[in-house]
């Protein structure tokens, strides 16, 4: 079932060189043309259909906010037609949808009743709305007392908090901080699971193939390609570069590792990195200290039957204690706590690794590495040691810690912290992607 159709859509502007030619062509009485006509958008068909995440993509002033505004009606075609079936909630570039004499509480009470909402149906959603958005004190300040980041936060849960079957993102995002960034990633995923439309407009190229199911290109107001992401991604890098995007040669001196240092230096790495565990492990509280720790994600997923908690964690990179920032290929190593409520027999301790928007980059468990555990009383505490090298390229990860058991061939939840530990990566080299592999390049005669 479609519910966006947009069928032969063109949209035409009049561009005059000042006010004074617009009155000129106004008052002439021959009706002499003073302007030039622009067309953003050339005959434009496509659908989307229900439960569709579509990407949108094109490079600055190809049309991409000017369909957008048309599919919402802020803005009438030249000719064409489209046809909307239920409710949308776009969230369009920064500085549209809200008065900012108003109080953020004033406009989500306007913004809901121009989606039809009741004032008791509006009140029952600012509590979910003020939740997401986290901007404490200021949702009863003028918005035009608000930062960027403030604004799209409280507009892009309004957005999502209007029940909408059509969400529409503009770009918006970009102005979020990383860890609002992976918190409305995962809404993106729990809107798709719940067969809602999503119409999601990015330069981020990397985002488009993650989250979308199709992709159209945009280029001078024409649609030149529709389909699979990856392969409407490279037409469009094909535009943008001039050419296919090739890999970047490395710098083998940048970006390596000196191990004669590094030997140099490792007695007095184990030294500092001892002291710091074993502080670690004498610390015997049974209280949830990982938000304490200052890579913490207040916003992490957590579920379980509560047999057991995981109490604490620790992560040792660069020598350093819980470190905001990493090297890159600098070993790691995560040390968790947990405290079990239950007698459990098998316990499976597990990590998970993903980026940003949510694509797991590792992840496995001691189920499935066959290591040998041992079974847990209610009272007891465990320990667990994760170590591994961060061979990525710079971005901002997320670890997730998981804790279940093995019982009767299935492996019920105790304990899972998705996105607990915030970690950014910093990588010296021009490599692009997810993993790096070190790739090297030789010329051959």
């Amino acid at each position: 079932m479609n519910v966006v159709t947009v069928s032969q859509l063109s949209k035409c502007f009049k561009l005059y060189s000042g006010p004074r030619e617009m009155l000129k062509e106004w008052v002439h009485p021959l009706r002499k043309k003073y302007h030039h006509a622009f067309w953003a958008l050339r005959d434009i068909t496509f659908s989307i259909q229900k439960g569709e995440t579509l990407g949108i993509i094109g490079q600055n002033g190809s049309g991409k906010s000017t369909l957008l505004q048309i599919i919402t009606k802020v803005m009438s075609p030249t000719s064409g037609f489209v046809d909307v079936k239920g409710r949308i909630s776009a969230l369009l570039e920064l500085g549209t949808g809200f008065d900012p004499e108003l109080s953020g509480r004033e406009n989500l009470y306007l913004s809901g009743s121009m989606m039809g909402l009741s004032k008791k149906e509006i009140q029952q959603r600012i509590p979910l709305i003020e939740e997401f958005a986290a901007i404490g004190e200021f949702i009863d300040q003028p918005v035009k007392l608000y930062s960027s980041g403030m604004y799209v936060r409280l507009a892009f849960s309004a957005a999502i908090h209007v029940d909408p079957d059509i969400l529409i993102i503009d770009e918006a995002l970009a102005v979020g901080d990383i860890k609002f960034q992976n918190k409305c990633y995962r809404k993106f995923r729990e809107f798709k699971d719940q067969g809602k439309t999503i119409i999601f407009v990015t330069h981020g190229t990397d985002l488009v193939v993650k989250h979308c199911d199709r992709a159209i290109l945009l280029h001078q107001g024409e649609l030149i390609d529709d389909g699979e992401p990856n392969r409407v991604i490279n037409r469009y890098l094909e535009l943008l570069l001039g050419v296919p995007e090739q890999g970047q040669k490395s710098d083998d001196s940048s970006g390596s590792i000196d191990v004669e240092s590094v030997s140099k230096n490792s007695s007095q790495i184990a030294t500092v990195t001892d002291t710091i565990v074993q502080r670690f492990i004498e610390k015997q509280t049974l209280a949830d200290e990982c938000q304490n720790n200052t890579t913490y994600n207040p916003n992490e997923h957590r579920y379980g039957n509560s047999k057991a908690r995981i109490v604490d964690y620790l992560v040792i990179a660069n020598d350093k204690e819980n470190p905001p920032q990493v090297d890159a290929h600098a070993s790691t190593t995560i040390y968790v706590k947990y405290h079990f409520l239950a007698d459990i027999d098998v316990p499976i301790y597990g990590l998970t690794l993903k980026t940003l928007d949510g694509v797991e980059v590792f992840g496995s468990n001691t189920f499935f590495e066959k290591q040998p555990v041992k079974p847990r009383k209610a009272g007891e505490l465990s320990m667990m040691q994760f170590s591994l090298p961060l061979s990525l390229i710079s971005g901002e990860y997320f670890i997730s810690i998981g804790l279940a058991e093995s019982k009767e061939g299935d492996t019920p939840p105790l304990d899972r912290r998705y996105d607990m530990i915030h970690l950014q990566v910093h990588n010296p080299t021009l490599r692009y992607g997810v993993a790096d592999l070190r790739m090297t390049m030789n010329e051959l005669p």
